[in-house]
């Protein structure tokens, strides 16, 4: 496929196969993280210092370098915690006083001096702040293993709108949206990132509800059509979990050899684990699902898993940051979210009207 989409390649990375990478890399480092892991904070600090000091000494210093000791009146407070990247607070000043001659200020003052309708572009993501889980009795609990595990962060997109007329006419709606990154275990499989991506094409009502549509139980198209697969490094991975799935990539193969394009392989998503792939990192690859609802996914970092991570391995996969989006508002009373689409209807101020439960 590199023959069709080689454009890609120039923001990809090389072909990694991912478990080997990390595997050498962790033994490199493994003598250095083996002193870290058998001392505290403090301890690690002091070997960095060089230094031999008491508990006493210790407790006296960190009261000494707080960060209440060390604040001065006047001092810009410390911004929020998941602020939008296009908020103005990233660029606000306050009480700078002549005498400061930094180059930081320059710049900042000849940011604020010029149009920012460049800083639209962009799109911020919001980091998702997660509790730490409480550990009762570790030794009955899965955990990662620091330096030795792998975190993936695969970036997941809406679906993706590839009509080459919408491409022309309306860039806006045909460009690729990101909907959340999702950091998950090495060790754990396709199948259950495909469990952690949510889709508004899966929570879909299948059936005509028009005569009793506030009926307490209804079918969620996930629940009915469970097929779907990853396209990755020219294999297919399909959903074979139940019996009753269909070959998705069936189809597309037998296209593809008469395009002579190709060869494809195929493979079960629940057996293969995601250290277990060859990627390259950067390069978009696709999750099908629902027949035809189709989303761009990428594998955009990797790392070892470090002391100071979420250790319990029931809390991956979970999905890092966000890409946030407005919600749709009621057309009548402009409060309330929206729930049901009507269309045809005379008394309807516009078609197709939106409205709340």
């Amino acid at each position: 496929m590199d023959s069709v989409y080689g454009h890609y390649n120039q923001n990809a990375s090389e072909k990694i196969n991912i478990k080997e990478y990390f595997s050498r890399y962790s033994n490199i480092i493994k003598p250095c993280y083996l002193g870290c892991l058998a001392s505290t904070t403090d301890q690690s600090i002091l070997k960095i210092m060089k230094n031999d000091l008491g508990n006493e000494e210790m407790d006296l210093l960190s009261e000494y370098c707080s960060e209440e000791n060390l604040t001065i009146p006047g001092e810009i407070p410390r911004l929020k915690e998941n602020l939008p990247i296009k908020n103005k607070d990233l660029r606000k000043v306050s009480m700078i006083t002549e005498d400061i001659n930094l180059e930081t200020i320059r710049q900042l003052k000849k940011r604020k001096e010029t149009k920012d309708q460049y800083h639209f572009k962009f799109t911020s993501e919001l980091f998702i702040k997660y509790g730490k889980i409480n550990k009762y009795n570790e030794s009955t609990i899965d955990l990662a293993v620091p330096y030795e595990d792998i975190f993936i962060d695969i970036r997941i997109y809406e679906p993706f709108m590839h009509s080459s007329n919408q491409m022309k006419s309306n860039y806006r709606k045909a460009r690729p949206t990101l909907k959340y990154v999702i950091t998950m275990l090495g060790k754990q499989t396709l199948a259950e990132l495909r469990d952690k991506i949510k889709c508004l094409s899966d929570l879909s009502i299948p059936v005509e509800t028009s005569d009793n549509p506030n009926q307490s139980f209804q079918p969620l198209a996930k629940d009915v059509y469970k097929s779907g697969f990853f396209y990755i490094e020219d294999t297919f991975y399909n959903d074979f979990r139940d019996p009753a799935n269909i070959d998705y990539s069936e189809v597309i193969v037998e296209w593809a050899k008469i395009k002579q394009l190709g060869p494809f392989h195929t493979d079960s998503m629940e057996k293969v684990t995601i250290d277990s792939l060859s990627v390259r990192f950067g390069y978009p690859w696709v999750y099908q699902h629902q027949g035809f609802c189709e989303h761009l996914i990428i594998f955009s970092d990797a790392r070892l898993v470090q002391p100071y991570d979420e250790l319990h391995i029931s809390a991956y996969p979970r999905i890092q940051r966000i890409r946030p989006q407005r919600a749709n508002y009621c057309f009548m009373c402009g409060i309330l979210p929206v729930r049901w689409i009507t269309t045809d209807h005379d008394r309807h101020i516009a078609i197709p009207m939106i409205l709340p439960s």
